[in-house]
């Protein structure tokens, strides 16, 4: 790749990123139906064919930027020690989600509280790759705590939905203003465990610790 190509190309990505964080804002305040992207290229100081260049429309430009945001997340998950034991990984990976939307509020919103208009009625492919990648990294987690012996999960793909719904509630109170941000951790941190005690094996049943 010559010198000019690769200039050209990290020229492409800066605007492209530009655009996303233009986008995020907008969306963020506006909504999707409020939203266009004659907006979003005057927020991010570009003209309104720029866009088109790097994304097909409105929709793609929405599903881009939420698949973006999971991408920062499923980065935070995977940089969690690997030294931890397979029940403290879960409890890692649970109190990272919390970090994170505490941390972003805005890219957090755009993961799970905006919704594409056609997929609004229960469709699944709501979610895109990278949004399946942070399940999964949460679901492998509970397996590998459940092979451990360390927890029981009786359905491991509902309850890693649990898991992520438990903890999603303490970042939703932070959003809507009901706690406080220090309020909102300490509640993140009690439902950790009171969601890992729930999968707990029962007493008595011999368990597989770590090494």
């Amino acid at each position: 790749m010559t010198t000019v190509t690769t200039r050209r190309q990290t020229r492409g990505d800066e605007t492209r990123q530009a655009i996303l964080d233009a986008a995020r804002d907008v969306f963020v305040c506006d909504g999707y139906e409020g939203a266009s992207i004659r907006k979003v290229a005057q927020a991010a100081g570009y003209a309104h064919g720029t866009i088109y260049l790097h994304f097909r429309d409105k929709a793609d430009l929405l599903s881009q930027l939420s698949e973006e945001q999971f991408r920062l997340l499923l980065e935070r998950l995977r940089a969690l020690p690997r030294s931890l034991d397979a029940r403290a990984r879960v409890a890692a990976a649970l109190r990272e989600f919390v970090r994170f939307g505490l941390d972003f509020p805005n890219h957090y919103h755009l993961m799970f509280s905006i919704r594409l208009p056609h997929l609004a009625h229960g469709d699944e492919r709501r979610f895109g790759p990278m949004a399946e990648q942070v399940y999964s990294f949460l679901y492998d987690a509970l397996n590998t705590a459940a092979a451990r012996g360390v927890l029981n999960p009786s359905d491991a793909h509902a309850d890693t939905l649990a898991l992520i719904a438990g903890v999603h509630g303490a970042i939703e109170l932070h959003k809507s203003g009901v706690m406080r941000r220090r309020d909102a951790e300490t509640t993140g941190e009690r439902l950790v465990t009171l969601l890992l005690d729930g999968l707990a094996p029962a007493r008595g049943n011999a368990e597989r610790r770590d090494v």
